[in-house]
């Protein structure tokens, strides 16, 4: 029978405001319910994960492939109960490159759950940067998450290109979008702000001013248009 995810205590790896980034334990991958959020079809549903049925068996052999691979992966906290996933991935500390990811592990149902996703993005983004010396994070986004993506621009991600048909599940077919932030970016932002995360009333304040039309909308009609007849051309030379 597994445990309520209330049975357990994991330690606290980066402090935050409405969340904690903990460290998950051998323990809680084999009697905690975080094998299941791979098989929820609407945690799942713009993920290319969760074609095969995980078990608590296939998530402890995750936990100790950790300790030999390139990839952080912390629980997020948000001070009562486990609620999802945050990792860098691909960490190569030659480049100075990794790649994150965020899973929240139930439906959401709380009001502030958009802002708990975005302030465990900003902590972990502050720490690769500020304690691994990272200098470039990139991440992958199917294109209906494109609300999303904007809030990301708050703290530093920029759209860097469509990919066309990226993203493939089952029967769909759907274009994808890369973003990513640079040392640049981040230094830009921390040098007006605090932190990359200032607070929660202030971060709501700037979502609320985000433009109507996001760039990538405006992105993907060049795409359209002008890189569409570009390629015409050349194709037809």
């Amino acid at each position: 029978m597994k445990k309520k995810e209330t049975d357990f205590l994991l330690d606290v790896y980066i402090h935050g405001e409405t969340i904690n980034l903990c460290v998950p334990t051998i323990q809680y991958a084999s009697d905690s319910t975080w094998y299941s959020w791979l098989n929820d079809l609407y945690v799942t549903r713009f993920l290319e994960q969760g074609l095969e049925v995980n078990t608590p068996e296939k998530q402890v052999e995750f936990y100790k492939s950790l300790a030999s691979s390139n990839r952080l992966s912390l629980i997020i906290s948000d001070k009562e109960n486990y609620i999802g996933t945050i990792s860098l991935s691909g960490i190569n500390l030659v480049k100075k490159t990794c790649e994150i990811a965020l899973l929240f592990g139930e439906k959401s149902h709380q009001p502030n759950s958009e802002m708990m996703a975005l302030e465990a993005m900003a902590r972990l983004t502050t720490f690769a940067f500020d304690q691994m010396g990272i200098e470039r994070i990139s991440a992958g986004q199917h294109h209906k998450l494109l609300k999303w993506q904007q809030k990301l621009e708050l703290i530093g991600y920029k759209i860097e290109g469509i990919k066309k048909t990226g993203f493939r599940k089952g029967r769909e077919v759907a274009d994808g979008v890369s973003i990513a932030i640079t040392s640049e970016e981040y230094n830009s932002i921390t040098s007006k702000r605090k932190a990359l995360w200032d607070d929660v009333d202030s971060m709501r304040t700037r979502v609320s001013k985000l433009p109507a039309n996001p760039i990538v909308n405006k992105l993907r009609e060049f795409y359209d248009t002008e890189i569409k007849n570009y390629y015409t051309h050349i194709f037809n030379l």
